[in-house]
């Protein structure tokens, strides 16, 4: 799915939104508040609705952000060992990056730190540290990838007596960005021209500020500027970093995907795989360093659906697709109800804000949804909201005023529509990934003449959906630029 799009282009919120299938807006969950279950007790997640369906579900690895719960921390996240049978919960069984790290030895047979082969300890220490020795030893994401296979293993050995759902996942390429030489090493000779992003700034006053004590501009990258030795680090080696941090990350995936390849044809005929990264990250574009943004970089993610050959068999159409790419704009949310009707359960259209994109693995050149929306706060201007609303080849981003997050949760938090502070419009015709374009945001045509037909039709969007948190008038109509084509644009 080359143009699918998280809610909230931070971990968190955006991993809770996913989870839930609803958008951060109806969850009143859009940070690290620790509120998720406080304001969403009765809530039946995604793997809580596979539970209920008799399946085992299993996390390892960073699957929730704790901070949406208890803690950054937390051993057990949603997990139901803790709570009473009367609580809606999601896991039979998890394993997070805390126990990973307690108790490695006992996880993957090896010692675990933020910094291996160092005396650093805390996950600031350092920006960016080639290890060096035995490949990935002494790696958390290494040592999750062992357990997983061993849950993995030992979940579909039982698949007979009951089906499972396990979930894996992984830290980087997050920062510090930690990985071995031997990623570095396939990054080193690229010439700096061919990795440092262009530059051009936002043309506009407002842009997005980072949640620190300071609230300093986000372009001054408070998050980058957190890790030890950032100075230090070129911005050619800091994407060099990145690069090599996801090409450890893939050879993880691949270890594990080998795993379930060596697995009885009746487990891989019956196993759906998805694909999935809770945001974007911006690599110098724009001067930024980071995500918390609206913009492309931040909240386009990898996303793939892998559908096994028993669903092919009963969908016959959907073979000739395999490998095809689908333009069509999708979402987080649309997850939850895809896998309920890929596996043949009820879905609750009244509590999900996605819808299933079957559809599209039938059709590639069709469309689910007109739209796929992104949220930021200004934290400039605490009374702002920035809202993107991102089509085939076009983002509007809107600013408008807050003044109640405490409304019924079917109300957005917003007054008049027309109380919009900022309108961004931005288009991406000759940005295409497959013709080996990027996409960056570097003219706003929202004053544009020959823009005023597409500008209008995505405020309608905007002010269309004004009254409903999850968004569901975008669902089943097809963008307005869908069968747009391509012109001259100067």
């Amino acid at each position: 799915f080359d143009n699918a799009h998280v809610g909230k282009a931070e971990c968190a919120p955006s991993r809770a939104s996913m989870l839930s299938g609803r958008r951060n807006d109806a969850l009143r969950h859009w940070g690290f508040d620790r509120m998720f279950r406080v304001q969403n007790k009765d809530l039946v997640t995604l793997p809580g609705r596979f539970r209920k369906e008799g399946y085992k579900t299993v996390a390892v690895g960073k699957i929730y952000d704790g901070r949406s719960f208890k803690c950054a921390g937390c051993e057990f996240v949603d997990s139901c060992s803790t709570v009473s049978s009367e609580t809606e919960c999601s896991w039979t069984e998890t394993f997070s990056n805390k126990y990973i790290r307690d108790n490695s030895h006992a996880a993957c047979g090896q010692s675990v730190s933020f910094f291996p082969g160092t005396e650093f300890t805390s996950k600031h220490s350092l920006l960016v540290l080639e290890t060096q020795g035995n490949a990935s030893n002494g790696l958390a994401d290494t040592c999750g990838t062992i357990l997983a296979i061993e849950k993995l293993q030992e979940l579909a050995a039982g698949s007979d007596d009951q089906p499972f759902f396990l979930a894996v996942g992984y830290t980087r390429p997050h920062m510090p960005w930690v990985c071995p030489k031997e990623y570095f090493d396939i990054y080193r000779d690229v010439p700096d021209n061919d990795l440092v992003a262009p530059h051009e700034k936002i043309r506009t006053p407002l842009f997005f500020f980072g949640p620190n004590g300071l609230k300093e501009l986000q372009q001054n990258n408070g998050e980058l500027k957190s890790y030890g030795g950032n100075n230090d680090v070129r911005e050619a080696d800091r994407i060099r970093a990145y690069y090599a941090c996801t090409t450890f990350i893939d050879d993880e995936i691949k270890k594990l995907t080998d795993a379930y390849n060596n697995l009885s044809s009746n487990v891989k005929n019956n196993t759906i795989i998805i694909f999935w990264s809770d945001h974007g990250f911006h690599l110098g574009d724009h001067g930024l360093w980071g995500k918390k943004t609206v913009l492309e970089q931040s909240t386009h993610v990898p996303f793939a659906i892998i559908p096994p050959e028993n669903f092919l068999n009963l969908n016959p159409g959907i073979r000739e697709n395999i490998g095809k790419g689908v333009q069509a704009p999708v979402e987080s949310v649309d997850i939850y109800p895809t896998l309920l009707d890929m596996c043949g359960f009820t879905i609750p259209k009244d509590q999900l804000a996605g819808t299933s994109l079957v559809p599209l693995l039938l059709d590639t050149e069709t469309y689910v949804r007109s739209a796929a929306i992104s949220q930021y706060e200004n934290w400039k201007h605490k009374g702002l909201m920035a809202y993107s609303v991102r089509t085939k080849y076009h983002r509007l981003i809107v600013f408008p005023r807050v003044f109640n997050k405490n409304l019924p949760v079917n109300v957005l938090p917003y007054g008049n529509p027309k109380n919009i502070y900022a309108r961004l419009l931005y288009d991406y015709h000759f940005q295409e990934p497959s013709e080996g374009g990027l996409r960056y945001e570097t003219k706003n045509r929202w004053n544009s003449l020959s823009y005023r037909s597409i500008r209008t039709q995505l405020i309608q969007i905007w002010k269309s959906n004004i009254d409903d948190r999850d968004w569901k008038n975008l669902i089943g109509n097809p963008p307005p630029d869908a069968n747009m084509k391509i012109k001259a644009i100067f």
